[in-house]
C-alpha cells in the first residue's frame, strides 16, 4: 500500500505540476500556429515532449500505484525514453507494453512467415556481393518494422497525420538496419570508439532530435499544418524571454515548470544508473522519507491547478 501510494502520488506530480504547464503553451501554440513564429514552434515542440511524457507516464504511474496497492503488479511501461541512443532504443523504452504487443503479434509472425522466408532466399541467391547477402536477412525485418509501425499510426488515429507518424518512425528504423555495415565500415575507418561518452551523449541529442520531429505530425491538426509547422520552424527564430514567459502564463508557472523536470530528471538520471529510488528512500531516516512525502503532497495540492487546460489525460481514451 505504501509503495502503491508513493507511485500514485508520483504519477500525479508529473501529470499536475509539470505536464498541465507544459500544455499551456502547447495549445497556445498549435491551435493557433499562424499568429507566431519559429522560436514559437521550436519552443512548443521541446514542451509536448515534456507533455506527452509526463502525461502518459503519469497516467500509467497512477494504474500501477492502485494495482500496486491490491497487491497487483503490473509491467512497466516506460524506462526513461529520452536517453534512447537511436529511434529503435526509443521504441523499446517508449510505451513498452504496446511494442511488446506488436513484437509478439506482428513482427515475429511477419518476418518469419514463408513470404519473407521465400524473399530473403531469392536475394540471397541472386547477390554476389556481402550487402546483398545482408540484405537478404535485414529486408525481412525492416519490412515488418515497416508494417509494425504502419498499424502504430493508424492505432493513434485514422489520419493521415498518424500514418505518416507511424512511417516515419519505421522508415528512420529500416534505413539504419540496412546501413548497419555501412555504419560500421565507417567508424573502422574514422577511428570512432562507440562506448565513448561523448558519442553516446552525441546519439542521445541526435535521438531527441528526431523524435521531437515526429511529434509536428503527432500534434499538428492535419499533415498539411505539420509541414507547415516545420516549413516556418527556423523563419525568424529569434530568442525572447518575455515571449516564453507569456507563452507559459506567467513567470511563475515557468518558474514551477522548470523545477518539476529538474526533478524529473534528478530521478532519470539515478533510476538509468541502475538505482531503484523507493527502495533507497526507504533507507533514509524518518525525517527524511516523510519530508519527501509531505513535499510531493503538497506540491501537488498547491501547485496542481492550471486553469486553461483540460485537465483529463491524453491517452485515456485508448
Amino acid at each position: 500500500v505504501e509503495y502503491g501510494l508513493q507511485r500514485i502520488g508520483w504519477g500525479l506530480f508529473k501529470k499536475v505540476v509539470i505536464a498541465d504547464r507544459a500544455a499551456v503553451l502547447v495549445l497556445n501554440v498549435f491551435n493557433n500556429y499562424e499568429a507566431y513564429s519559429g522560436f514559437h514552434y521550436i519552443m512548443a515542440v521541446l514542451m509536448y515532449s515534456v507533455d506527452l511524457y509526463m502525461d502518459f507516464s503519469g497516467g500509467i504511474d497512477i494504474v500501477i500505484g492502485a494495482a500496486q496497492m491490491f497487491g497487483i503488479t503490473m509491467d512497466e511501461n516506460f524506462r526513461q525514453p529520452y536517453f534512447s541512443k537511436s529511434i529503435g532504443e526509443f521504441w523499446r523504452r517508449w510505451h513498452i507494453t504496446l511494442g511488446t504487443w506488436m513484437k509478439d503479434y506482428v513482427f515475429y509472425p511477419f518476418s518469419l512467415s514463408k513470404a519473407m522466408n521465400k524473399l530473403g532466399k531469392f536475394f540471397k541467391k541472386h547477390s554476389k556481393t556481402r550487402f546483398g547477402k545482408y540484405m537478404a536477412k535485414a529486408l525481412p525485418i525492416c519490412l515488418a518494422d515497416l508494417l509494425i509501425f504502419f498499424i502504430v499510426g493508424v492505432w493513434h488515429g485514422a489520419a493521415w497525420k498518424y500514418i505518416v507518424y507511424g512511417m516515419y518512425n519505421g522508415i528512420i528504423m529500416s534505413f539504419s538496419s540496412i546501413m548497419a555495415p555501412v555504419y560500421e565500415k565507417m567508424f573502422k575507418i574514422t577511428h570512432i570508439n562507440k562506448t565513448a561518452r561523448w558519442y553516446r551523449g552525441w546519439q542521445i541529442i541526435r535521438t531527441f532530435i528526431l523524435v521531437n520531429i515526429s511529434w509536428y505530425f503527432d500534434n499538428a491538426a492535419t499533415l498539411t499544418d505539420a509541414f507547415r509547422l516545420m516549413g516556418n520552424t527556423f523563419k525568424h527564430a529569434s530568442f525572447s524571454m518575455d515571449a516564453v514567459v507569456k507563452m507559459f502564463g506567467s513567470q511563475l508557472d515557468l518558474i514551477i515548470l522548470l523545477a518539476g523536470c529538474l526533478v524529473w530528471l534528478i530521478i532519470s538520471i539515478l533510476k538509468e544508473k541502475g538505482i531503484v529510488i523507493r527502495e533507497a528512500l526507504d533507507r533514509k531516516p524518518l525525517i527524511i522519507r516523510w519530508a519527501v512525502y509531505i513535499a510531493l503532497v503538497m506540491s501537488v495540492a498547491m501547485l496542481g491547478y492550471i486553469s486553461n487546460t483540460s485537465g483529463g489525460f491524453m491517452y485515456a481514451q485508448f
